[in-house]
């Protein structure tokens, strides 16, 4: 039996949802460490294949040591955001280092958060993933996630199951995402405080 390694119950949900797919391939993007509150370690345990996406230096040397031994897996040190090119990131000080951003509000989103610098990354965009293929796609990335949903547009229409994160307090916001994943044919399945999981 896996140990969850999920922030809260996405991971019951996930593997319910993908029972039926094996060795299946994923996209995490904001993989963090590839497996505190990860939304994808259960399946590459599972055997299925995946890209993680993770701009933080420190978080990405973790994500490597965990996974560059391993050919099912591409990692890339890079944000994802709805275009390509140079993007400010703002870098969470903090010992988990939770909500590093590319939102210019991520101080707003994260009031608690102390950001101890500002500088710029390489951000990658969805169209550097056309051709690609996946079966589950988990966007975490610290109140930029509804630009890259949209950037998606066209893209998901294979895919079988989206994990969202979302802030609760922004209930304009979470209408947003909610159209935008009906709009590209999912329909949500389950909640959580941070998540939403739609399914096609």
């Amino acid at each position: 039996m896996l140990r969850s390694f999920t922030q809260n119950d996405e991971q019951q949900v996930i593997l319910r949802e993908l029972a039926h797919i094996k060795e299946g391939n994923f996209l995490d993007i904001g993989a963090h460490d590839g497996e505190s509150m990860s939304n994808s370690r259960a399946l590459a345990l599972l055997g299925w294949r995946g890209t993680l996406v993770e701009p933080n230096p420190c978080l990405f040397l973790n994500l490597l040591g965990r996974y560059r031994e391993d050919s099912r897996f591409t990692l890339i040190n890079s944000a994802m955001s709805n275009q390509s090119g140079l993007a400010n990131f703002f870098y969470d000080g903090s010992k988990n280092q939770y909500s590093s951003s590319l939102a210019e509000n991520a101080q707003e989103l994260f009031p608690a958060t102390h950001y101890i610098a500002k500088y710029k990354v390489n951000a990658i965009s969805p169209a550097d993933l056309a051709g690609e293929i996946f079966d589950f796609v988990s966007i975490d990335t610290e109140g930029h996630d509804l630009p890259i949903l949209r950037a998606f547009r066209g893209m998901l229409n294979q895919t079988t199951l989206v994990c969202i994160e979302f802030n609760h307090t922004d209930i304009k916001g979470t209408t947003n995402i909610l159209e935008e994943l009906n709009g590209q044919g999912f329909a949500e399945i389950h909640r959580t405080r941070e998540n939403i999981l739609a399914k096609r």
